[in-house]
């Protein structure tokens, strides 16, 4: 058989959320949800998709206390809210059978299709705000002349590395789930946690037999079926929902593109003793190279290397400093506060023995925080301090709504 690569989406998670200045109390928040369940719901056309709105009968997406599915379908579909936690928001949760079967009735009902651009898209309004908080993206290899366990046994015996984008290597650690000593599969990653990224590689194709599901027929059309389906939530969702919905032409050819980038982003096979890329990585980047489109890099700041900026914010801030400096201006004048600034600089130059952990955070931190100046530095807490008052201020608050895979 000929081999076939399929990219798409998997499950997604969305949350809604609205301006907290709307609610006097908490006890306007469950109307408030309410109202913009419906809204939702009309905006999407799910009672038409779907079916009538129920309580929901499954599993409530975990935080959240009550659920609404539509319709009785064989797949899970949920969207909740908590009545006393605002900030959570309302959580909207496809499973992977749920969004297929909805491009697929929205499709025949309006003779046109639908993508995630256009689900996303479907939620602009001034009446909340919508943002990923999960998303699934898939590469599915059917009929190729590989399986989960040759993949595994390249990357455990040095072979095979991962690398980003960049061509840093990948520092995640390997787990398997091995049948008969057959890794059937293996994550590249935790799943546990807060992590915002992992991936996920298995035979599809045995899923599919031994768990039959909506794409069964298919598994038995094919040879093989390896799938690498990485996770990506938190930070990382939020950055993908602007991109979807800024970047991401309206075309299929731009979305499977986009999808290939994100994983290639992250994950690439490298043969370690020719420096050449491994067959299902090549075969991603020709997808992306078919997109002819470059779209922007997830980025998420080290904790670590943002702790000098959060130091500095505390210190100007929140730690009094300026407060006596002005007490001292009122007293004495005479910018009696930059004198005390002076007089702290001759302390700190007398020679005060650094402590231990402060060694240390400079010697793992220097090469990264040099490349940038101070003057970037105190322009980034400009920004950052800007942003911080206009999200005190204007901006509604944010929840990252999540469940466990169904």
């Amino acid at each position: 058989m000929e081999p076939t690569l399929l990219i798409g989406i998997d499950e997604f998670t969305m949350v809604l959320t609205v301006d907290k200045s709307q609610l006097d109390d908490i006890r306007d928040w469950s109307p408030v949800a309410i109202n913009v369940i419906n809204r939702f719901s009309q905006m999407t056309e799910l009672e038409t998709v779907f079916g009538q709105e129920t309580p929901l009968t499954g599993k409530i997406p975990q935080g959240y206390t009550i659920g609404y599915q539509y319709g009785d379908n064989p797949f899970y579909f949920a969207i909740a809210y908590h009545p006393e936690n605002v900030q959570m928001g309302i959580v909207v949760k496809f499973s992977a059978y749920a969004w297929a079967r909805y491009c697929h009735e929205w499709a025949r009902l309006h003779q046109s299709p639908m993508t995630i651009k256009q689900f996303c898209l479907l939620m602009v309004t001034d009446d909340f705000q919508s943002r990923l908080s999960r998303i699934d993206f898939t590469a599915d290899f059917q009929n190729y002349n590989f399986t989960v366990d040759d993949l595994y046994r390249h990357l455990t015996d040095g072979s095979w590395i991962i690398q980003n984008a960049d061509g840093k290597k990948n520092p995640s650690g390997l787990s398997a789930h091995e049948v008969n000593k057959i890794v059937e599969t293996f994550y590249v990653g935790s799943k546990k946690g807060n992590t915002r990224l992992f991936m996920r590689v298995y035979d599809k194709r045995r899923e599919q037999m031994e768990q039959p599901s909506f794409r069964y027929e298919e598994a038995l059309a094919v040879e093989s079926w390896v799938r690498l389906e990485a996770v990506f939530k938190g930070k990382y969702a939020h950055q993908i929902t602007d991109s979807i919905r800024d970047e991401l032409g309206s075309d299929e050819q731009s979305m499977k593109a986009f999808i290939a980038s994100k994983l290639l982003e992250k994950y690439r096979f490298v043969d370690v003793e020719t420096e050449e890329y491994a067959d299902l990585t090549v075969a991603l980047l020709n997808v992306v190279d078919a997109g002819e489109h470059d779209f922007s890099r997830l980025r998420l700041e080290s904790p670590r290397d943002s702790e000098l900026i959060r130091s500095i914010q505390y210190l100007m801030f929140n730690s009094g400093l300026f407060t006596t400096m002005f007490k001292c201006d009122a007293i004495w004048g005479n910018n009696s506060g930059i004198e005390l600034l002076l007089r702290m600089a001759a302390v700190y130059l007398r020679g005060r023995h650094p402590p231990d952990d402060a060694v240390r955070w400079v010697t793992l931190h220097r090469k990264e925080m040099a490349k940038r100046t101070l003057f970037e530095l105190f322009a980034e807490i400009d920004t950052t301090q800007e942003a911080i008052q206009k999200e005190t201020t204007t901006t509604p608050p944010t929840a990252d709504g999540d469940s466990p895979r169904s």
